[in-house]
């Protein structure tokens, strides 16, 4: 039957299908994050990831608007498969998902299903530009494993180093380092593989939230694939930013401690604790120092970039608190207290002044942020980022 001849069933059984081979091809993408290691590719596997998920989450929404009529359609799971990662193979999922979103669309039209049409569109318009990078790197060819860095499972095209010592300083902003603009340029490098770390385990993440399925589990796939492509987009930045300074990217030493720390929990509350409460929650208040620092000696271009990154990284920190609160309850802080500890013995994390206003906009607790100003300082956010000086009651 044509598509414009799709009745009512097949048309919902037809997105059915579509919204489990967007999953099934997300879910893929995320399980080759440890079988590549360019940047580049890295980034645009999981930008690709983040999207097939919103797909994936939007179709299964709009099936549940159908209430009990839901229950007259049939569908059969795809099974996950253990195939080899390649950049064909997600190639002809994507060119497959293209086809029957195109399929959806005209159905769509036909139908005068006018919110199913523009959801159809609107996904072709993401995935399309996808396509054709893939695309490229086919052509190009990813670096042979044999030529990456390798440690800790993860592969990477710079020079990986071993943390030795108490605490990271090179993370430390200093007014009289930073402004040469080739140490700035090593700094931003680096930052921007320290993103590349958190696509790693965010894409870790949503495997595991995908194979344990906790009560909401659909929501907390569809908030971690949002926190996917952001991470892509700050990665992307960062080094773009190295490139307009006249900088070879990549160029700093990069070490892999957060995956590492995020590696030495167990339970899915404990790996959210330690990489949204602790490893995005130290990510905030550093890059809302940044964004001082670097308005002082005026890079306003990276400020502008760190400020962008400050307000999405308080997102993630909420994701952080609120999924935890909802999977442990009033056991939050313990978890966040046992974490910080294993923390303690595997990355300590570096010595920065909080962000006090953000952190308790993002859920943090008055005791928890009172315990960490007393130990670390607090920033004065008046002057960089004003829209939070005093948004709080500190």
């Amino acid at each position: 039957m044509s598509s414009s001849g799709l009745n009512f069933v097949e048309r919902y059984e037809h997105v059915l299908d579509l919204s489990d081979r967007a999953r099934s091809l997300g879910l893929a993408l995320c399980r080759a994050q440890r079988h590549f290691g360019d940047f580049f590719l890295k980034t645009l596997l999981a930008r690709v990831a983040g999207q097939v998920f919103w797909l994936h989450v939007a179709l299964a929404k709009k099936v549940e608007l159908l209430g009990p009529l839901s229950a007259r359609l049939q569908f059969s799971r795809r099974s996950v498969t253990a195939e080899p990662p390649t950049l064909k193979r997600f190639q002809s999922e994507l060119s497959a998902i293209n086809k029957s979103l195109r399929k959806l669309r005209k159905s769509a039209r036909n139908h005068v299903d006018t919110s199913l049409e523009f959801l159809a569109a609107d996904a072709l318009t993401r995935l399309e530009d996808c396509f054709a990078e893939i695309e490229l790197w086919i052509d190009d060819g990813p670096t042979p494993v044999t030529m990456l860095a390798a440690s800790d499972g993860l592969l990477r095209d710079c020079i990986l180093y071993e943390q030795t010592g108490p605490a990271r300083k090179g993370n430390e902003l200093r007014d009289r380092i930073l402004q040469k603009d080739s140490i700035r340029a090593l700094y931003l490098s680096a930052n921007a593989y320290l993103e590349l770390s958190a696509v790693d385990i965010v894409s870790d993440l949503i495997l595991i939230v995908d194979a344990e399925r906790p009560n909401g589990f659909q929501s907390l796939i569809a908030d971690l694939a949002r926190q996917l492509v952001d991470e892509v987009r700050h990665a992307e930045l960062l080094a773009n930013r190295v490139a307009d300074m006249g900088f070879e990217f990549g160029c700093a030493p990069v070490t892999l401690h957060s995956w590492r720390a995020y590696n030495s929990v167990n339970t899915l509350p404990e790996k959210l604790a330690m990489q949204h409460v602790l490893q995005e929650g130290v990510g905030l208040d550093a890059s809302a120092r940044n964004v001082k620092k670097l308005q002082d000696i005026g890079d306003l271009k990276s400020a502008d970039l760190y400020a962008q990154i400050v307000a999405d990284e308080m997102n993630h920190v909420r994701l952080g608190t609120r999924w935890l609160k909802r999977l442990v309850g009033r056991r939050m802080w313990k978890v966040v207290a046992k974490v910080e500890d294993v923390s303690k013995q595997i990355d300590p994390l570096p010595s920065i002044p909080i962000a006090v206003e953000l952190r308790l906009a993002c859920g943090f607790s008055r005791n928890y942020v009172s315990n960490r100003r007393l130990a670390h300082g607090a920033q004065d956010l008046k002057d960089h980022l004003p829209q939070w000086h005093n948004n709080c009651d500190t």
